[in-house]
């Protein structure tokens, strides 16, 4: 799995979680303007932008970082973690 497709499951991830209510308003909480703009970094249209995984993972401390970038580990920090 890329480390696109988990970022996509990330942003799954956030939206059951509640942070946001869609993938629109995801992308204006990490400071896109518009759906389009964060649509086309989720479709490759334009390059990952090198601040976006920090980004993403500052909406919610229970997503696992090394995760998203690694592969290794859960999408969510385990509740062991959380409570650090």
């Amino acid at each position: 799995m890329s480390e696109l497709e988990r970022i996509k499951i990330a942003v799954k991830t956030l939206i059951s979680l509640g942070i946001g209510k869609n993938q629109e308003e995801i992308g204006k909480l990490m400071g896109y303007k518009s759906k389009s703009s964060f649509s086309q970094v989720l479709n490759e249209k334009v390059p990952l932008p090198g601040e976006f995984v920090t980004k993403l993972c500052k909406l919610s401390d229970r997503l696992e970082k090394n995760w998203i970038t690694t592969g290794k580990g859960n999408v969510l920090k385990s509740d062991n973690e959380n409570k650090q």
